[in-house]
């Protein structure tokens, strides 16, 4: 019987073993450095507490400051403004521009300048309510050497009420100097605009144009405003005096030229006794305002300021109240004669007599008589041509 031969497992356990060997080696290595490396962190974190521990009162010191600083820097983030602005532009734009804009564009259509291309923005950067003209074209130049005179006065008025419009309250304004006298077209429109505006304030108006007086004046009386008029004049010593007389006489209406009159008059009876010659001097010169009073009321009253001296414009849908009756033509035709007559210079040897006091009264009421008469003739007229009344 054979006995089967056995197999050496040395090699394999020799193997092993040196595996194992091995594997310990390593492990102990691995222990070393693993130690190694946890002494140098306990020694790294000692040194730096010992390094702490030396700086302790500049570290804490630094880090208040920090603590600090960090709560300046919230406060500021709540506190911000950039929000704010940008809320107020917005509101601003919406709520305010739009209105401004608006209003700015109507003023424009007052004074006849809705075609020049010249708008209103607001300024830029800024949260104040500032605007300023727009040429919204390609073109640099400011709108003071784009447009004519006329177009400049009426444009800054625009601006001007349109500020007004959107301010609170109701106190007065002053306009100096409205309108351009190479604008006569225009001034009709800033004379009705600005007594609008006076039944709602106080319009004070500055103006040398006496052609533009005029049309103020009778836009002031179409809305029922009685227009308190002073006169200015300058000398050697000072400007802005005021004349005592009041308004010049060729800016004053038929109405207010008879008041002048009476006034001037109310002296001369009592000069007729004392003085005849005195009287005589003065009476003549009442005789040639009241002449000038006939003929203010030929433009004023019979012809109803259709066509006025001075000016360009012709009223022709007036025209309806036009009418002349012949007892009042002849009246007037008797009226304005007698005028004449004592208001010029009459030959010496010429027998005409001097008007006494009682004469020269009954002479101007003769005036407002005719004036009155006038006034009734002319309603009349009008009642008698509705066709001819403007359509609404």
């Amino acid at each position: 019987m054979e006995v089967p031969k056995l197999v050496s497992h040395s090699a394999v356990v020799s193997a092993l073993d040196g595996k194992l060997g091995d594997d310990q080696k390593a492990l102990a290595e691995a222990s070393e450095a693993g130690n190694r490396k946890q002494l140098e962190t306990e020694k790294a974190e000692l040194e730096d507490r010992q390094h702490l521990h030396a700086n302790k009162a500049p570290l804490v010191t630094r880090r208040n400051l920090m603590v600090v600083e960090a709560a300046y820097k919230k406060a500021l983030t709540l506190v911000r403004t950039t929000g704010i602005t940008k809320l107020a532009n917005e509101l601003l734009d919406t709520h305010l521009t739009s209105a401004v804009v608006t209003r700015f564009d109507a003023e424009r259509k007052e004074f006849g300048i809705e075609h020049l291309k010249v708008g209103l923005t607001r300024k830029s950067d800024q949260t104040k309510a500032e605007y300023e003209t727009d040429t919204q074209t390609a073109l640099t130049k400011v709108t003071s050497q784009i447009l004519s005179e006329g177009e400049q006065r009426a444009l800054a008025l625009t601006g001007f009420l349109t500020e007004v419009a959107l301010t609170d309250g109701s106190g007065p304004i002053v306009i100096d100097d409205p309108v351009s006298s190479l604008d006569r077209d225009r001034s009709i429109l800033v004379a009705k605009r600005i007594a609008r505006e006076a039944m709602m304030r106080q319009v004070i108006v500055f103006t040398h144009d006496i052609v533009f007086f005029n049309e103020l004046c009778k836009a002031a009386d179409s809305v029922a405003i009685e227009p308190v008029t002073i006169s200015l004049f300058s000398d050697q010593d000072a400007a802005g005096k005021i004349d005592a007389a009041g308004m010049v006489w060729k800016g004053l209406n038929v109405a207010k030229r008879i008041g002048q009159i009476k006034s001037k008059f109310a002296p001369l009876p009592k000069l007729y006794s004392n003085s005849p010659s005195d009287y005589e001097y003065e009476i003549k010169g009442l005789y040639g305002r009241l002449r000038e009073t006939y003929e203010r009321m030929v433009e004023e009253t019979i012809f109803s300021d259709i066509v006025r001296r001075g000016t360009d414009v012709i009223q022709t849908q007036l025209l309806r109240y036009v009418t002349l009756p012949d007892d009042l033509a002849i009246q007037f035709h008797e009226g304005m004669t007698r005028a004449n007559t004592h208001s010029h210079d009459n030959p010496a040897a010429d027998t005409v007599p001097l008007p006494t006091p009682t004469e020269f009264t009954t002479h101007l009421a003769d005036l407002e008589a005719l004036i009155t008469d006038f006034k009734t003739a002319k309603k009349q007229a009008e009642t008698n041509r509705p066709q001819m009344r403007p359509k609404k």
